[in-house]
């Protein structure tokens, strides 16, 4: 596709990669965001979002790129990423912790069509109506095979995967993926890794932060410009659990967004050992090691 370098600077949730983004931002001519919830302008407690000091020191794309209620497609996100590097006069960096678009750019979309318009509204209102659970169980009947690969919670895949089979008559798992990385990227992927008990507590730690930094007046607020358990932006962990019928305290709500990103935290880590083999991996504290393995790759 293009001579420039993308520099994919991988790792799961809370490892460090904003701190090594700001290390590098000399080096390259922008980063490539890919975090769902950064891209929506209200949401930056919850998002973990850089901040606007760190925004400063590099070009930050698709961050503050959408309203609440508004939705970038993973299809639509790797052809702007695609066109970003195609255009770029300098090497760019790749990071943030959205598997779907992360896995989508990496490796290519699969062949699935995309949903209609009308099949995406009336998936939709199903999941206002009836619910992540009831949504999850006929995804579970009609396509066993992608819902395994997705936890009853992540209403944007289910949908996903609902839309292509009642627009196709096919289970979105039948359609071919790819099964390697792009090689017309230009890519060098580093992976940044934790001991998990470590992770964890570095992941509890951010919570509580956000919750001492505002977080339920952010959301709040949120609510009083419109937002609903069905605006695409309160889908995001850390906001989706402010809609939760079940969870009725502040208390139970910090601990669900600290379990939930956990979990996500293993879908994570599953997703970058299938990357492994095209990858070099590092302790997030190696930064010297870091750094050099990045200058050789940029030779």
């Amino acid at each position: 596709m293009t001579k420039t370098k993308l520099l994919a600077l991988l790792g799961p949730t809370a490892v460090g990669k904003t701190a090594l983004v700001n290390n590098l931002a000399g080096r390259f001519s922008g980063v490539i965001y890919a975090d769902s919830a950064s891209f929506y302008r209200q949401l930056n407690i919850g998002s973990a979002k850089p901040s606007p000091a760190e925004q400063q020191l590099i070009l930050h794309h698709f961050i503050n790129c959408l309203n609440f209620n508004e939705q970038l497609t993973a299809s639509n996100f790797t052809r702007q990423a695609e066109q970003l590097i195609a255009a770029s006069k300098g090497d760019l960096l790749l990071t943030g912790g959205s598997l779907f678009y992360l896995q989508n750019l990496l490796y290519g979309s699969s062949e699935a069509p995309p949903p209609s318009e009308a099949t995406r509204k009336y998936i939709q209102q199903r999941l206002i109506n009836e619910g992540k659970p009831a949504l999850y169980n006929e995804l579970s009947r009609v396509d066993p095979i992608s819902a395994g690969r997705l936890h009853s919670n992540d209403s944007y895949r289910v949908s996903r995967a609902l839309e292509v089979f009642y627009d196709t008559g096919r289970p979105l798992s039948s359609f071919a993926r790819p099964l390697k990385p792009r090689k017309d990227l230009n890519l060098t992927i580093i992976i940044l890794e934790r001991p998990r008990e470590e992770l964890y507590q570095r992941i509890n730690e951010r919570i509580e932060f956000m919750f001492t930094a505002g977080l339920a007046a952010e959301v709040a607020n949120l609510k009083q410009l419109g937002a609903t358990a069905a605006s695409p932006a309160m889908k995001a962990i850390g906001y989706a659990e402010w809609f939760n019928p079940n969870l009725s305290s502040e208390a139970e709500i910090k601990e669900a967004i600290k379990q939930n990103t956990r979990r996500y935290a293993k879908r994570q880590l599953t997703f970058l050992r299938s990357l492994k083999p095209y990858s070099s991996c590092f302790n997030a504290d190696d930064t010297v090691q870091i750094i050099e393995g990045i200058r050789n790759a940029l030779l």
